[in-house]
């Protein structure tokens, strides 16, 4: 057996947008599509999202924008929301060192005083956002989330109140 060990792909920038290119390929011929690139909004995004959760992500975002792109190239509204994010414009009198704003008690966008994040009520709105959109179908909310719908069935058993 041998061992390879891969940085992430975060790491790996000139890998995003070649990987991004035959994913594309892929899910265009899959699809019977005639997608040809991502428009430089989109690339741009592509190239500067951090990956978390590397090429199956990476995969997983490039079937999303097939998926939802009905021109011959993907538009950044195509891509998975938390692309979407990356690329969004701080507000006004923001600075890299202050992620989010601190409004008090906004705990409807999963925010709790001093700015601290509530995780598990982000989640569940994430959730919430991707089933409104795709009219409680399951399997599109879950590839709007960018996760396996398995793994959207086990958080919504864990938030039950969605």
């Amino acid at each position: 057996m041998v061992h390879i060990q891969m940085p992430p792909l975060r790491d790996r920038r000139e890998d995003v947008v070649l990987l991004a290119a035959a994913f594309l390929k892929e899910f265009a011929r899959e699809n019977n599509r005639e997608l040809k690139s991502l428009s430089p909004e989109a690339l741009h995004a592509v190239r500067n999202y951090l990956w978390p959760g590397n090429v199956r992500e990476l995969r997983t975002a490039m079937e999303h924008g097939v998926v939802m792109c009905n021109s011959d190239r993907i538009e950044l509204q195509h891509l998975p929301p938390q692309l979407q994010a990356a690329l969004s414009p701080p507000a006004a009198g923001k600075t890299a060192g202050d992620p989010l704003p601190d409004n008090g008690n906004n705990t409807q966008n999963g925010l709790v005083p001093h700015g601290v994040l509530n995780l598990s009520l982000l989640e569940r709105n994430a959730i919430r956002q991707a089933l409104a959109q795709s009219n409680g179908n399951r399997t599109a909310a879950a590839l709007l989330l960018g996760i396996s719908r398995r793994t959207l069935q086990r958080k919504l058993q864990e938030l039950q109140d969605i």
